[in-house]
């Protein structure tokens, strides 16, 4: 075998590299399960939390990838071409429509975690720890719904609409009807114009 000669300053840089990893890998277990008194934090304990806060990536790499293939599924169901909106769309067809594809999203999802599940990502802690990450969340919500362009547009032209028509989640006629039976106090301000 060829022997692979590493210079002095490369082999420190690699040397700096990990205990900084250490470092830091500890310093975040002791932010993350609060500081035990009697208790040290080893440096095995700490190389598994890095490997696992490189599982939780994997993972995040796993549901990204489905997030931006998938999000057009929706989207092509709930389309401008099919579902047409414009100002002078009413709010009950956007509210159906938004939450038709709210439903659609939902099914979307759990195909994704479903799918996910078949996907070979290794235990690299080997602590057999089930990671939050594992479940999609955060990451594949944001993806999946900035992908959604239509569904963003009809959803803040339904806000529109239903601050025009509704106030304290009641349509304005039934405010209006609820504050003439309770009148105001003199000098407070009335619920409804």
């Amino acid at each position: 075998m060829p022997e692979v000669a590493i210079e002095p300053e490369t082999a420190m840089g690699f040397v700096e590299l990990a205990v900084g990893a250490i470092t830091i890998a500890w310093a975040l277990d002791i932010f993350a399960t609060g500081l035990k008194r009697d208790t040290k934090t080893t440096v095995a304990q700490c190389s598994v939390y890095v490997l696992n806060l490189i599982e939780a990536g994997l993972w995040a790499a796993v549901y990204s990838v489905l997030a931006i293939w998938l999000a057009a599924v929706p989207e092509l169901l709930f389309s401008r071409w099919l579902f047409p909106f414009d100002d002078s769309a009413k709010w009950p067809q956007l509210l159906l429509e938004v939450v038709l594809q709210a439903a659609a999203n939902g099914a979307i999802s759990q195909i994704v975690v479903d799918l996910a599940k078949q996907v070979p990502v290794p235990d690299l802690g080997g602590d057999k720890k089930k990671l939050s990450a594992s479940t999609g969340g955060v990451i594949f919500a944001f993806l999946l719904f900035s992908r959604q362009g239509v569904w963003k547009a009809k959803i803040a032209l339904l806000d529109k609409l239903l601050d025009e028509k509704f106030q304290y989640g009641l349509p304005l006629p039934v405010v209006k009807l609820l504050v003439g039976l309770f009148p105001a106090e003199a000098g407070a301000p009335a619920a409804a114009q």
